[in-house]
């Protein structure tokens, strides 16, 4: 199911970087999301776990979370 407010933040985002996709990570799968959720044992918030389904983190540094670095699933772990 489509986040309306993820594809609305994304429309803003695409207008302003048009090749933000090729920038980022394909997005996490649900067992990498289930993980950090057992690690931080707590559910993620699902605005944060729709957009771990889209992106699992930048491939180029575009700051990408108004000024911001998104972070790969593996480097969230590792800060935990």
């Amino acid at each position: 199911m489509e986040n309306p407010i993820l594809e609305a933040f994304l429309s803003a985002v695409r207008s302003k970087i048009p090749n933000i996709d090729e920038c980022m990570n394909d997005g996490c799968s649900e067992e990498e999301i289930a993980e950090l959720e057992q690690t931080v044992g707590k559910q993620l918030p699902k605005s944060y776990v729709d957009l771990l389904r889209k992106f699992n983190g930048e491939k180029k540094l575009v700051l990408f979370m108004g000024g911001f670095v998104l972070m790969n699933i593996k480097k969230v772990l590792e800060t935990v």
